[in-house]
């Protein structure tokens, strides 16, 4: 039976180092050949929407809150802009909230929960004047997307139709300011998690009425990466599994947790350690790590071990986390930062960039994972209203 593909990190770095040896290049040490594998991974897959990354993704919308009412006091006491709710508690989303104290007010920012009852609002944008036993309206407006987001489209609300409409960031800044707060959401758009560094949002208008589900296709980044594989402690001491167990012991090991997620390989040697499968000593199989117990020194694999083995040596690696049809293109972008890093120029240069636009090319074509006849959906315009607003001329 054929195996899933599975390269690691450690396959490309040995590859690059060929790469090397056979120019006779020279780069500056083993974290520079690391980063031009990592440059090239951010380039691969910032270089088209691959078919092969997208994802499902469901993003769990609360409603809003209304219930009892709210006391605002901008100053004094232990706490500035401190929020009090009477009748009602601080619900678990309140983090990421926002909430609007009296009729036609505008959005405020939580900034800290400070109990089951009350909670700080973040500067500048907080009222100016106290109040006390308010109505009030708390919403959120924004839900943080996972560390591995690239680019989102074609959202839905639970038993919706149709996509919602995508819209720009400073146009949703706008709705949420002064459109209808309640309803079906029909709007999104994606910009920065606020006071999150690195982390982007989607942004949703009008709120939801009742707790619901938005479902969009997430392009996913590929899992960072940061253990090689040849590290010592990727491969120091021999392990031991059994056949329909999915437990690894260790023996003078030195399993650490961020290697949950990644790639072990068996030998089926006491001394050799286990290759990919052209090298000299092919690894016997391959599992990814669900769970590591540092103190035990005990790995569990993802799926149950196909064979018993005894004091084998090991490596550790994380995975390559792109499909097959791309990987060739990955490895050619890998020489190309190589090649670039290390001066190469003249004709050597345009070898490696005409080997790297070639595999792109390949790519491409391996990435259509179809092979019928698409034909494409039309939205026919049926009312003036329904067609493309143009600005006016100058």
């Amino acid at each position: 039976m054929t195996a899933p593909f599975a390269a690691t990190y450690e396959d490309v770095l040995v590859m690059m180092k060929q790469f090397l040896s056979a120019r006779e290049l020279r780069i500056g040490g083993e974290e520079s050949v690391r980063y031009a594998v990592e440059a090239a991974l951010r380039e691969i897959i910032a270089l088209r929407d691959w078919n092969c990354l997208r994802r499902l993704w469901r993003v769990p919308l609360v409603a809003m809150q209304i219930t009892g009412t709210a006391t605002y006091q901008a100053s004094g006491g232990a706490y500035p802009y401190l929020i009090t709710l009477a009748g009602a508690t601080v619900p678990s989303w309140a983090a990421d909230a926002q909430i609007r104290i009296g009729d036609n007010a505008v959005a405020c920012d939580v900034d800290q929960v400070l109990s089951t009852t009350q909670f700080t609002l973040r500067p500048p944008r907080v009222p100016l004047a106290d109040a006390t036993g308010a109505a009030y309206k708390m919403d959120k407006s924004w839900y943080v997307l996972p560390a591995e987001f690239a680019a989102a489209w074609a959202p839905a609300e639970q038993n919706a139709w149709c996509s919602g409409r995508y819209i720009p960031f400073d146009e949703w800044h706008l709705y949420d300011k002064f459109g209808p707060l309640t309803g079906t959401t029909r709007y999104w758009t994606i910009g920065p998690a606020p006071n999150r560094l690195g982390t982007m949002a989607l942004y949703i208008a009008p709120q939801p009425t009742t707790a619901t589900e938005y479902d969009l296709i997430m392009k996913c980044k590929p899992r960072r990466l940061a253990v090689t594989g040849q590290d010592a402690w990727n491969y120091q001491g021999t392990v031991a599994c059994v056949a329909g167990s999915t437990t690894v012991t260790g023996t003078s090991t030195s399993f650490k947790s961020i290697t949950a997620g990644s790639i072990i390989r068996f030998s089926d040697s006491s001394t050799l350690k286990p290759t990919g499968s052209n090298g000299s000593n092919p690894y016997i199989f391959q599992q990814t790590i669900a769970a590591v117990d540092t103190e035990a020194q005990i790995l569990t694999l993802g799926y149950a071990a196909p064979v018993s083995l005894a004091g084998v040596r090991y490596v550790i690696s994380d995975p390559i986390d792109l499909d097959e049809c791309i990987y060739d293109a990955f490895l050619r972008c890998c020489e190309r930062q190589l090649a670039v890093a290390t001066g190469m120029k003249g004709e050597d240069l345009r070898n490696v960039q005409m080997a790297y636009d070639i595999a792109v090319i390949q790519a491409r074509m391996n990435d259509n994972k179809t092979r019928g006849i698409v034909v494409p959906t039309v939205r026919r315009t049926r009312r003036l209203a329904d067609g493309a607003v143009l600005p006016p001329e100058e």
